[in-house]
C-alpha cells in the first residue's frame, strides 16, 4: 500500500515538473489551485514555488488560505517545507498583511527528532521580510 501512496506521490511531482514548464492558461491555474490543497506538504510547496515563479498574482488569496492549515496543524509541514514555499511565493506577489505577519514573526515549530530544533525560523523570517518590504 505505501507503494502505492509513493508512486501516487512521484505521479504528482512528475506533474507539477511539467507545470512549472507549461505557458500560462486556465488549465495550468485549475491545476494549481486544486494542488494548493493536497495533503502532502511536499505538492503544496512545489505548487507554490511555481506560482511565484510565474507571478500568478491573483493567487494570493489561495496561497494565505493554503497556508493557515500548515499554520494550525504543524504536523502537516515537518521542516515548514509548505510554509516556507508559500510565503515566499506571496512575497514575490507583492502580498501584505499584517495579521497574518504577525503570526508567522511569532511561530515556532519544534519537529520532533534528536536533537530537536524549530524548524519555523524561516517562517518568521519570510514573515519579517514580507513586513519589511511593505
Amino acid at each position: 500500500m505505501a507503494r502505492v501512496k509513493s508512486n501516487s506521490l512521484d505521479l504528482r511531482l512528475q506533474r507539477l515538473a511539467e507545470l512549472a514548464n507549461a505557458a500560462d492558461s486556465e488549465s495550468l491555474r485549475v491545476e494549481l489551485r486544486q494542488l494548493l490543497h493536497d495533503a502532502s506538504n511536499l505538492i503544496v510547496a512545489k505548487a507554490a514555488e511555481i506560482i511565484g515563479e510565474k507571478e500568478l498574482s491573483d493567487f494570493t488569496n489561495d496561497l494565505l488560505a493554503a497556508w493557515k492549515p500548515f499554520i494550525d496543524e504543524p504536523e502537516r509541514d515537518r521542516g515548514c517545507v509548505a510554509k516556507t514555499a508559500i510565503l515566499d511565493a506571496l512575497a514575490r506577489l507583492g502580498f501584505y498583511d499584517l495579521d497574518s505577519c504577525l503570526i508567522g514573526m511569532k511561530y515556532e515549530q519544534h519537529d520532533p527528532g534528536y536533537p530537536s530544533f524549530d524548524s519555523g525560523v524561516n517562517v518568521r523570517g519570510g514573515c519579517a521580510a514580507i513586513l519589511a518590504r511593505s
